[in-house]
């Protein structure tokens, strides 16, 4: 079992250095390459005609005729690494690296590289007369080298209507299967401790419909609203934590120049908890946590391209994003220690330059601080226990056709 942060050291040079090494070998451009359209095909005069591969006829064919799919997509693979997969305490990490407590725990390192290939799928047609139809799948499959309980699979799928000259409404639906987040006590930390005593792993799996409406306010600004309903179930031994939780989202999108965009979003969330995991219980007699919240989210995001840096890299994206948690359970501190008074800070930093290697392919290099701080009134314990500081590092390949 490895309790040393080995992966740390080696796999974050590994990945940086690759991102160097692809960025450094693409051909030097003067200024950032524009989008290509690929279903789009350039003229042709008739002596090159004869030289227009079987590819290319297709795309133009469909091209010419507006009412046959258009179909494209994007074959991507990330390499993530990953210096604290479960987001644990200090605390936990230690008694972890330490071998003081065997049973709390059942993956094999603190940190981990993660391989993480995608396809993404999306044909367009015209259909109704509003405008154009466009149906996407996707799919991204995470595999932990080193800790392969943390695999899983994101499943997405997009329905959107253009109605008009830039609006649109889309509906999404997700799926995650169960995934697993760490191992946990099935007993309340203030009750006897003489009590059994029995860790369990914590899993859940996630489903989420939601409902987008895209609205170009002028050339240069763009507007988003989004409803999303989204369900969290969690395993046998710890359903009280179902949720079921509706978000409203707003963001705008602003192209301030050829070098400079600015985008923001704010969300309002409601999450409301089983909080009972028996017949013929309910949230007035029941001896369970409560896990219902209300969250606010804000973001901000820059996006740079600057004709001085050109030559290396066509974009440089800058995030920050904030989510404000409170827990909304009414019930007693000895009750509930985990969740009543309690309030979770969170923060992402992000930064990824992105470059286009050729026509269709494109490389990203990031980097992602995330954290978690927590208050309470039960101080100690749950504010160690649930606070982290993680960083990622990863490299993006994606080609697409």
């Amino acid at each position: 079992m490895m309790r040393t942060g080995r992966l740390r050291r080696a796999c974050a040079p590994a990945a940086l250095a690759l991102g160097l090494a692809l960025a450094s070998s693409a051909t030097p451009a003067a200024a950032a390459p524009a989008a290509v359209d690929t279903t789009m095909t350039p003229t042709v005069t008739a002596p090159a005609a004869a030289a227009v591969s079987k590819p290319a006829a297709a795309r133009a064919k469909a091209a010419a005729n507006p009412t046959s799919w258009q179909v494209r997509g994007t074959a991507s693979c990330s390499f993530i690494y990953n210096d604290n997969i479960l987001g644990a305490s200090t605390d936990d990490i230690d008694a972890f690296e330490s071998g003081s407590y065997p049973f709390k725990f059942a993956h094999q390192s603190t940190d981990d590289l993660v391989v993480a290939p995608g396809l993404d799928v999306e044909a367009r047609r015209d259909i109704v007369a509003l405008g154009q139809t466009r149906v996407r799948v996707r799919a991204k499959h995470w595999i932990y080298a080193n800790n392969p309980i943390k695999t899983n699979t994101d499943l997405d799928f997009f329905l959107r209507q253009y109605i008009g000259k830039g609006q649109s409404l889309e509906l999404y639906l997700h799926a995650s299967p169960f995934q697993y987040i760490r191992h946990l006590s099935d007993r309340s930390p203030l009750v006897d401790p003489t009590a059994p005593l029995q860790w369990n792993s914590f899993r859940f799996q996630r489903n989420i419909w939601n409902l987008t409406w895209r609205q170009a306010v002028t050339p240069d600004l763009a507007a988003t609203l989004v409803f999303e309903r989204n369900f969290r179930y969690y395993n046998r031994e710890f359903m009280e934590n179902d949720i079921e939780a509706w978000e409203i989202r707003g963001s705008l999108a602003w192209t301030v120049s050829r070098v400079v965009s600015l985008s923001g979003d704010y969300s309002y969330e409601d999450g409301n908890g089983r909080g009972v995991d028996e017949v013929g219980e309910s949230l007035a007699d029941t001896d369970n946590s409560d896990p219902s919240y209300e969250r606010d989210l804000y973001r901000l995001g820059v996006d740079l391209a600057l004709p001085k840096l050109a030559r290396y890299v066509d974009e440089i994206g800058l995030t920050f994003l904030f989510m404000d948690y409170y827990y909304t359970a009414q019930g007693s501190l000895v009750d509930d220690p985990y969740h009543v008074g309690r309030r979770d800070l969170n923060y992402k930093y992000t930064v990824e330059l992105q470059r286009k290697l050729s026509r269709d392919i494109t490389l990203r290099v990031a980097t992602r601080r995330s954290s978690r701080t927590v208050e309470s009134p039960w101080e100690g314990d749950l504010t160690t226990d649930k606070a982290f500081v993680q960083w990622q590092t990863w490299v993006d390949l994606a080609y697409r056709f």
